[in-house]
C-alpha cells in the first residue's frame, strides 16, 4: 500500500472563496477582485501571481501569518469537496497511509478534519509550510516517518505542489478542483490528474 500525503487547501478543503476574500481585505483595503481576473489568475504559478499583483517578497510571510489567523476565525465556514470524505475513508481501509501537508496550519486544519469526521483518518499532519517550502517540508516528512520515496504520493492543487513534489523525489497527483485550472497543472506534468476525488483512489491502483 501506498503512503499519500494531502495538501489541504483546494486539495480537500474548499477554502477558496475564503482565500480570496481574505486576499481582498489584506492586500487590496477590501477592494473585491474583478471574476474574470481571478480566472485569469488561476492559470498562472504562485510566483506570477505575486508578480503581477505587485506584492513584494518580504512581504509575504507577513501576508502568511494574518491570512491563517483571519482563516482560523472564519474555518466553520469551510466546506470540504463533494466525495473527499468517502474518498480518504476508502483510502485508510484500503490500507493506505494518509498524511497532511500544508502551507496553512495545524490549529485550522484540525477542527475542520474534525467537523466532517476525518481526525483520525491521518496518521500526522504538518503545517506551516512557506510558499516556496513544501519540498523541504516532505523531505522532512519521508524522513522522519520512514517513508520510501518510490511508494509515496503527494496530492495537490496547485503547480508548486507539482515542482515540491519531483524536488522531493515524490510521485504527484495534481487535482483539477483547486487553486490552479486544469492547463497550467497539464503543462507541469504531474504524474497524475484527477479530475474528480475517485481518480486518485483510480491513480493509487
Amino acid at each position: 500500500m501506498a503512503n499519500v500525503i494531502f495538501d489541504f487547501d483546494g486539495t480537500i478543503a474548499d477554502s477558496f472563496e475564503l482565500a480570496i476574500q481574505i486576499f481582498e481585505q489584506v492586500v487590496r483595503a477590501g477592494k473585491p477582485l474583478p471574476t474574470e481576473e481571478i480566472e485569469r489568475l488561476r492559470g498562472m504559478s504562485l510566483i506570477h501571481v505575486a508578480i503581477e499583483l505587485r506584492i513584494r517578497p518580504w512581504k509575504v510571510p507577513f501576508l502568511l501569518s494574518r491570512g491563517r489567523k483571519m482563516m482560523r476565525q472564519r474555518i466553520d465556514s469551510v466546506k470540504v469537496f463533494e466525495g473527499m470524505p468517502e474518498l480518504i475513508r476508502s483510502l485508510q481501509v484500503d490500507g493506505h497511509k494518509l498524511y497532511i501537508v500544508s502551507s496553512n496550519s495545524v490549529q485550522n486544519i484540525r477542527p475542520l478534519l474534525k467537523k466532517h469526521e476525518l481526525r483520525t483518518e491521518f496518521i500526522r499532519m504538518y503545517g506551516g509550510a512557506g510558499l516556496l517550502g513544501k519540498a523541504n517540508m516532505l523531505r522532512r516528512v519521508l524522513k522522519k516517518q520512514k517513508l520510501v520515496p518510490g511508494d509515496t504520493y503527494y496530492v495537490g492543487d496547485e503547480t508548486r505542489d507539482i515542482e515540491a513534489a519531483k524536488l522531493a523525489g515524490i510521485k504527484i497527483i495534481s487535482v483539477a478542483w483547486g487553486y490552479n485550472n486544469e492547463s497550467i497543472l497539464r503543462d507541469h506534468k504531474p504524474d497524475f490528474l484527477a479530475i474528480k476525488p475517485t481518480d486518485i483512489r483510480t491513480a493509487l491502483k
